[in-house]
């Protein structure tokens, strides 16, 4: 809000002066001719204006133009550098968020890769514990198999009649088979598979020396792909 008082002098009749004002950058006409001695104006923006005034009195004749210039200087904080000290402002929350941010999620993966890597050698000790106690039951099922094998070997000693010993040779021979499968795993870093021609290698070498001895004519050649073979198979 802004508001120009004016007075102009007749000595005549300074009841019959009137006035007409322009705001020049506001207003493109002249005002309608008045007596009052204020001009309001309300909201102006910022910028500079001339306000030009002029008067006629009782003898008709209008005055000559008196002009005021004047400027509305905005408020500091709508002054361009206070504009650029909110831009300026702004990037600084910006950046220190962001750095704060990074900082987070840098200690929040730190803390994450730790929890991983607990968890992890906790998995590893429980695997290598699962592995042994494999190990070792394959390895004690192998152990009761021979010793399954043994008593079949003693017992056949007191039978007579040669179809009974082949009965129990030929059972020998499959406890002996599976004995192998339980040896191979507990000595194998993969206990979920065996491999075909390894195993076919050691049963058919264990079977030619239980039936014709370390001394013997037979020459053992196997020809077999790389197959491997799941426990149940």
């Amino acid at each position: 809000f802004r508001s120009i008082h004016v007075v102009a002098i007749d000595w005549s009749a300074p009841h019959k002066i009137k006035y007409s004002y322009l705001m020049d950058g506001l207003n493109t006409n002249w005002s309608q001719p008045s007596n009052e001695t204020k001009a309001d104006y309300r909201n102006l923006p910022y910028g500079t204006y001339t306000f030009t005034v002029r008067a006629i009195g009782a003898s008709g004749e209008w005055s000559e133009a008196f002009e005021y210039e004047f400027t509305i200087h905005p408020p500091w904080w709508h002054t361009w550098w206070a504009r650029i000290g909110y831009a300026i402002t702004a990037l600084l929350l910006i950046f220190g968020f962001v750095r704060w941010r990074t900082v987070k999620l840098k200690e929040r993966q730190k803390e994450l890769e730790s929890e991983v890597e607990v968890a992890t050698k906790a998995l590893n000790i429980k695997i290598e514990e699962r592995e042994t106690l494999l190990k070792e039951v394959h390895h004690r099922v192998k152990n009761n198999l021979q010793v399954i094998t043994g008593l079949l070997s003693l017992q056949s000693g007191f039978v007579e009649q040669e179809s009974i010993k082949e009965l129990f040779m030929s059972s020998q021979y499959r406890i002996h088979s599976m004995g192998i499968v339980h040896e191979m795993l507990y000595q194998s870093d993969d206990l979920s598979k065996i491999d075909l021609g390894d195993y076919l290698k050691q049963l058919t070498d264990r079977l030619i020396k239980a039936m014709k001895g370390k001394v013997h004519n037979v020459n053992l050649k196997i020809d077999c792909p790389v197959i491997s073979l799941n426990l149940d198979t």
